[in-house]
């Protein structure tokens, strides 16, 4: 392989890396910077994963006769987790116990942040299921997570989005006292 051969393979690399995403915003007030993306998972090497030896105390796992039984109202309803909602992480929480739980600094809303860079109505929960999720409202300065602005993604237990600037903490279950 010539010192030809090698440049035009550096070359055709750094033609497959995509350009750095702008740190400039369009016409947006970006509260915070935006990283760079990490590469994807399909470039990342994996490995198979094997079992590894069983105790004689660990059962081995069991199949199903085949019939498949449901689940009782009971079981469904204690599966469902409730979510709850604080401003700061110590502070005192509040369940969302309601179809639309709304966020924002207007006196008609759900949880009221006080701040300036939260609009009136800024975003909502929803619950789809077993699921929470938080939609923005169309604020003028956004919800965020992991520094992408959303407008609808779903919640995970120990989610911390931003409304503009202004933090909000979930949790599933009852905060630990």
């Amino acid at each position: 392989m010539g010192s030809d051969d090698a440049e035009e393979q550096a070359a055709a690399s750094e033609a497959d890396v995509p350009p750095a995403p702008s740190h400039e915003s369009e016409g947006q007030d970006v509260p915070f910077e935006v990283p760079r993306p990490a590469k994807p998972a399909s470039a990342r090497k994996s490995s198979r994963i094997r079992p590894g030896p069983r105790d004689e105390e660990t059962p081995a796992p069991t199949v199903d006769s085949g019939k498949s039984a449901k689940p009782t109202p009971a079981a469904r309803a204690s599966a469902r987790r409730e979510l709850f909602v604080r401003l700061s992480p110590d502070g005192p929480s509040v369940m969302v116990d309601v179809e639309r739980f709304t966020l924002g600094r207007g006196p008609q809303c759900s949880l009221v942040v006080k701040s300036g860079r939260v609009s009136r109505e800024h975003a909502v929960i929803v619950r789809d299921g077993n699921d929470y999720f938080i939609e923005d409202l169309g604020s003028s300065n956004g919800t965020w997570i992991n520094h992408q602005r959303i407008k609808r993604q779903k919640i995970a237990d120990g989610d911390t989005f931003n409304l503009g600037t202004e933090a909000v903490y979930f949790a599933m279950g009852p905060p630990e006292d």
